[in-house]
Order: structure tokens, then sequence, then C-alpha cells
């Protein structure tokens, strides 16, 4: 008893000790003091995340990030439940956040990457661990794994987005949840193939009915072509290999998309003053695509809208054949 009375007060005793180096702001006896503090006070777990706390701060103090993640992956490894190691994973997440900026400044796409990885892991860290993680943490994780195309996650942590603020009363939080936490979500579902869950997302988001549209559904033309995908179906690939990826594809479904591709076409065509959009551009012969292959897979189950397919793919490859055409 004696024994671990006294191992109890060296613990409470070299603590403070590092606190006060650390409100004094002297980074390198933090360090001295409270580095090992894990391994020497094992049992001490209430100061011990905190005491580990303040040496990643202290490294980053001293611009040493590789140190501090190693803090934190201690922290991780011993603390994994205590709201510091959160809050040190949400420190380790601006840091990465200025490193994709500074990457992005001079042009280095593959550090920005990396960066945004980080961004993204640590964020994650912090809201798992945060008791009550806040609105903007929570959207910000799922649009960051949105960004890196990591789907599982982006559909994880927008779920979670919308598990807890689903009901809030504030309209800024339901308008963020309508542009662009729920469109995350369905995007998700999409890229996953998951089509009828995206499409059961979508539905809440955009009308059916392109003429007339429910003021509360006033969705982007991005989220408007994500939900004809999930309806009629799209291609990928890159000419040498082309994979046809099917949508709900029923009649009723079709008929849905093309009225919208025809109708983002003319939403297109109306921005002919900016550079690289309007009618000829790629974002236009896209949008022309879509509304082809719409009606050729419509046209699979009802053989006059075959025909219709037909006219519009050649009236686009004559056009693409001909001396106006501009790449």
């Amino acid at each position: 008893v004696k024994r671990a009375r006294r191992a109890e007060a060296m613990g409470m005793a070299t603590f403070y000790l590092g606190n006060v180096a650390a409100k004094a702001k002297d980074h390198e006896r933090v360090i001295e003091v409270l580095a090992s503090y894990g391994r020497d006070f094992p049992d001490q777990t209430a100061y011990g995340a905190n005491a580990l706390y303040y040496v990643l701060l202290a490294q980053l103090a001293k611009l040493d990030f590789e140190a501090a993640k190693a803090v934190h992956a201690e922290m991780v490894e011993r603390y994994p439940t205590s709201s510091a190691t959160g809050t040190g994973a949400l420190k380790i997440y601006k840091v990465y956040a200025d490193e994709q900026n500074a990457a992005e400044e001079r042009g280095d796409a593959d550090a920005a990457r990396t960066a945004l990885a980080g961004r993204a892991a640590y964020l994650h860290i912090s809201n798992e661990l945060s008791g009550d993680p806040s609105f903007v943490n929570l959207r910000q994780e799922g649009l960051l794994w949105t960004e890196l195309e990591d789907w599982e996650k982006a559909e994880a942590a927008t779920r979670r987005t919308i598990a807890a603020y689903g009901d809030s009363a504030e309209d800024d939080v339901q308008s963020k949840l309508r542009t662009s936490v729920k469109p995350a979500l369905a995007r998700s579902l999409l890229q996953q193939r998951r089509v009828q869950d995206a499409v059961d997302v979508f539905r809440e988001l955009v009308s059916d009915d392109p003429e007339d549209e429910d003021p509360d559904k006033k969705a982007s033309a991005e989220t408007v072509a994500d939900y004809c995908r999930a309806l009629g179906g799209w291609i990928e690939g890159d000419g040498r290999e082309v994979i046809e990826v099917p949508g709900v594809g029923d009649a009723a479904s079709l008929a849905i998309a093309n009225s919208w591709w025809k109708k983002l076409m003319a939403v297109e065509s109306s921005r002919k003053g900016e550079e690289g959009r309007g009618v000829w551009t790629a974002p236009w012969y896209e949008l022309r695509f879509m509304y082809a292959y719409t009606y050729y897979k419509w046209g699979q189950i009802d053989s006059k809208e075959l025909d219709l397919a037909r006219a519009q793919l050649l009236d686009l490859r004559q056009f693409l054949e001909s001396e106006d055409f501009e790449p």
C-alpha cells in the first residue's frame, strides 16, 4: 500500500511539474519531465492522457510534427477513450490543414492529397472520441472522405452527422444538411453501386419533375446529375475499357432521368458567356451524351425510345465530325 501511495504521489508531483513548465512555455522542460509519463506511471490514467497532451503541444510548438504524431499514437494506444486524445487529434488535424493549403499554393498535388488524408484521419479520431462532436466537425469529416473518394467512410460520417443533427431546430444546420451532407451521403451510396439506397436519399433532395420543382428541393446541378445516374445508369472508362453501370432502370426512372438531363442541358447552354461552359463545351457534350444514353437504356424496354436514342446519337456524331466542331 505504501509503495502504491508513493507511486501515486510521484505521479501527481511529476504531472504538476510538467504543468508548470507548460504554463511557462518551457517546451524542452515539458518534454523532459512528461515524455515518459505513460511508461513511468501506467496506473495514473487520469493524469497520463493530459501529460502526453502537454508533450504533444510542446512538440508542435517546436515544429516537430513527426514527434507530435508519435506522441499522439501513444495516446491512442494508452488512453483511447480520453477526451485529451481527441483534442490532440484535432491539433494535428489543424497542422495537416495548414500543410494542405501550403501544398496547394505551390502546386504540389501529391503533398496536398497526403495532407488531406491526414486531415480526414485525425478529424475522424477527434469526432470518435468526442462525446458531443460539433456539427461543423462531423460535416467536415464527411466532406473530407468524399473528396478522398473513400465512399464507405464518407457514408459512415454523413450518416452520423444526420443522426446527431437531423432534428436540429437551427435553420443553418438544416440548410447544410440538405445542400451538402445528404448529397454527400447519396453520392457515397451511388459510388458503392447501391443505386436504390442512393435514390431513396436523392428523392428527399430532388423533385421528380424539373418543371414543377419543390422550393424545398432546390438541388445543385451536380446533385441532380448524380440522381439521374442513379436512376438511369452511367458509363465509366477511358475508351479502352468501358463499364456500363446500371441504375434503377425501370421506365418511370428513365423518364425522370431524361427530363432532368434535358433541363441540365438547357441550363448549361445558358452559361455560354462563362469560360469553358455553355453549348459545345465538354460539360455540355457529357450532358448531351447522357441524354441520348438514357434513351438508349429506355429503348431496351420500350422500342420506340430506341429510335429517339439513335436520332440523338447520330445528331451528336454528325456535329462532332463537322468542320464547325472545336474541341
